[in-house]
């Protein structure tokens, strides 16, 4: 991540009207945060409704231990009760995943071992037409 990617990314989140939505963690009567969540709508043909896609969380390390993934965790399932999500999808790296993080505590692995980037950067995309929309 760069400084124009990072104010992107700020930008989005301050932008009332834009769909990414972050959520900031604060350690009680500290005034810097010490974790965040950016989480947004995304659509799953095969259940015919809109879900959550969280993007990214991160916890400071000096903070962790202190339940603040768990405060994030718990502030995504309430806005996505808000939205009317049925679930938050996150691929994450299994690395990102080890005891004692709050995502084997929150969440549920899925059975999807892995993740795709497609195209492949060196791939040749063939040619494609996208489907009519009446």
């Amino acid at each position: 991540m760069n400084e124009e990617i990072l104010g992107n990314l700020w930008h989005w989140i301050l932008d009332k009207d834009h769909e990414v939505e972050g959520f900031l963690a604060f350690i009680k009567g500290q005034s810097k945060p010490c974790g965040l969540a950016h989480v947004r709508r995304m659509p799953s043909p095969l259940r015919g409704a809109d879900i959550g896609f969280l993007d990214d969380l991160f916890v400071a390390p000096q903070a962790r231990g202190n339940n603040i993934g768990e405060a994030l965790f718990k502030a995504l399932n309430n806005h996505a009760k808000q939205k009317g999500w049925p679930k938050i999808r996150w691929i994450t790296a299994p690395a990102a995943c080890t005891t004692n993080y709050p995502l084997r505590r929150c969440g549920i692995h899925t059975r999807w071992k892995s993740s795709w980037n497609i195209p492949r950067p060196e791939q040749d995309i063939p040619q494609f037409r996208r489907a009519p929309r009446p």
